[in-house]
């Protein structure tokens, strides 16, 4: 069992609904168990419950104000031990996301045997897939700047739409994400603990460790991503001992963009599981 995390950590948010086989849903960076609102009900509609939880320093989930509490290390302690409560009778199947796909993969390493099978969408293993985009906004200015809330909310939005302008197949320059998914967006980057953009730079690089995950894994990205560098998802998924992968034209947040695209691929895999 995982160690007792900080205190500021005890308190994990999270959405449970429909039943059957568990399916966790782990958000990334700035995210919420919002993140899965596309996703959700098509997994329930196939008969299984999903279980969706605001990481620590996320959501409605508990935010220390102690900075040095945000290192990786202490954030999985809190979810594994968060998990575990859960009392689980059977294996997990865990869907992550960017980080999310890290703390999945961190539980695959520690804890095979409580793990059926993974989902990895454009997942974060090593600070080398850290795009020039995402180093600018993990620099300490603009996490002071959160800290502080000088950052306003016309700001938050304006990059939000910005970052959602993509080119649509067939329909020229467009937003890749709803109306709805933006505004969430939005409300979901206003509520995260500032010092927990720090994460990122406190994981370690899982790289040497991939071909000790015996755990199935579809690795899922998009070919535009932005955030994470493309080129090291298919590095990933040739180092995991049982993956597949499923590529998309699309960028880093596609479980909300491409919802819809990714259901058939994700149900075939969890299927395939047995």
């Amino acid at each position: 069992m995982p160690s007792t995390p900080p205190e500021g950590f005890t308190h994990i948010h999270y959405a449970r609904a429909g039943s059957g086989s568990p399916v966790l849903l782990v958000h990334g960076l700035a995210g919420s168990h919002y993140d899965w609102d596309g996703m959700g009900p098509d997994l329930r509609a196939a008969g299984y419950e999903t279980i969706a939880p605001d990481l620590p320093g996320h959501g409605e989930s508990a935010k220390p104000v102690r900075r040095d509490l945000y290192h990786i290390e202490n954030v999985f302690d809190s979810f594994a031990g968060w998990i575990h409560s859960l009392k689980f009778t059977e294996p997990l199947t865990i869907i992550g996301h960017s980080l999310g796909g890290y703390l999945t993969l961190e539980y695959a390493l520690r804890y095979p045997r409580k793990v059926r099978g993974m989902v990895l969408i454009a997942p974060f293993y090593t600070q080398e897939q850290m795009s020039p985009f995402l180093r600018l906004g993990l620099r300490e200015e603009a996490i002071n700047a959160l800290a502080y809330n000088v950052v306003p909310r016309w700001l938050y939005t304006l990059l939000v739409e910005l970052s959602s302008f993509t080119l649509i197949e067939g329909q020229g320059l467009g937003h890749g994400l709803t109306k709805e998914v933006r505004e969430q967006t939005v409300r979901d980057y206003q509520r995260v603990a500032p010092a927990a953009f720090h994460l990122p730079l406190t994981a370690r690089n899982l790289k040497p460790q991939l071909d000790q995950i015996e755990v199935p894994a579809l690795v899922i990205y998009g070919g535009r991503d932005r955030t994470l560098r493309p080129r090291y998802f298919p590095v990933l998924a040739e180092r995991l001992p049982h993956s597949r992968e499923f590529r998309l034209n699309a960028g880093h947040v596609l479980h909300q963009s491409h919802a819809a695209s990714l259901a058939r691929p994700i149900l075939e895999f969890i299927a395939s599981l047995g």
